[in-house]
């Protein structure tokens, strides 16, 4: 029966893992390698960190619990334990990161379409750059205090990567800042979507927004809807933890694998199909325009030289024609 299931879940998740990654390395190269300025905006490094975020959770469960319950890497984790705490240090912390994430992604989208000026200051480069950074080092530094102060408790199961991650294993303290941060961060998260929908929804913004720009609202609606079923999930295990209504726990991780993966995969081609503006990362190449004359300045000077150019030809030509 286990096995049966990671077969299910490896023959819809390997596919849509593939069509992922590669959106997400296309993102990086436009935005990181080739700085094309369509992409390094106020918004798409948002994205990138997200999918980079999430790609590594979906890959973690993806080879260190489906593929080892399915016979890969036999007893690493008696070998190595040291591995199982990595692993549970950066799930744990990507899942900081990502909710930190979906409510910057909410007030992101809320200013762009409520106070655009506001939106260019508060969301210049520099400042996503600051943002990305914070964000990062608060998700490692909270864990790390996290583990320090309230260690889990002591499992005796050595085999199962999804029971260890388990909230039945979480300290008391762990608990309470599950339910203490990411509750609040998603009810947040909530308001500025639901601001942002009766915004995008009045005639005047649809007349000066173009389509575009429009379809990547819907972006953020999917990414709170995807984090709305995992908060669910991490409540009902934190519930669990304390009245144990689930006697099956094997059972609730794989329920709670399944949900995470079809809210991850369902949120992201959601995205693709709704918006043109994500869908042509996928296929859309750099031009020589894009890629050498992304900076303002060079571009100035490109069309100074060319003017120049142009001058100078017409006057050579005059002066021919002249003799």
């Amino acid at each position: 029966m286990v096995s049966t299931i990671y077969y299910i879940q490896l023959s819809y998740g390997i596919p849509l893992q593939i069509i992922y990654t590669f959106f997400t390395i296309s993102l990086f190269m436009k935005l990181c390698v080739w700085k094309i300025k369509q992409y390094d905006n106020e918004f798409f490094p948002f994205m990138l960190v997200k999918s980079i975020a999430e790609n590594v959770l979906l890959l973690t469960s993806m080879f260190f619990e489906k593929f080892y319950r399915l016979g890969m890497f036999p007893g690493i984790y008696q070998k190595f334990p040291f591995i199982k705490v990595i692993l549970i240090f950066e799930t744990n912390s990507t899942y900081t990161l990502l909710f930190s994430l979906t409510l910057v992604i909410a007030i992101n989208r809320y200013l762009a379409c409520s106070h655009p000026v506001k939106y260019k200051v508060i969301f210049s480069s520099e400042h996503v750059k600051k943002i990305i950074f914070a964000m990062i080092l608060f998700a490692l530094t909270i864990n790390i205090v996290l583990h320090i102060v309230g260690p889990r408790k002591k499992s005796t199961n050595h085999d199962n990567l999804a029971l260890e991650k388990s909230t039945k294993n979480l300290s008391i303290i762990g608990i309470i800042f599950v339910i203490g941060f990411y509750i609040p961060l998603i009810i947040l998260s909530c308001v500025f979507n639901f601001l942002m929908i009766l915004r995008v929804r009045k005639k005047d913004f649809k007349k000066i927004t173009s389509k575009a720009t429009q379809s990547l609202f819907y972006y953020s609606i999917f990414t709170l809807v995807n984090f709305i079923i995992i908060l669910v999930i991490i409540i009902g295990k934190t519930m669990d933890a304390f009245l144990n209504i689930f006697p099956n726990e094997k059972l609730v991780n794989h329920v709670n694998s399944i949900a995470f993966e079809l809210g991850t995969y369902g949120s992201f081609i959601g995205s693709l199909i709704l918006s043109s503006q994500l869908r042509n990362i996928f296929y859309s190449k750099p031009s020589k325009v894009q890629i050498g004359e992304g900076n303002g300045v060079i571009k100035q000077l490109g069309a100074h030289y060319r003017r120049h150019s142009n001058m100078t030809s017409r006057v050579i030509n005059q002066s021919h024609i002249n003799t």
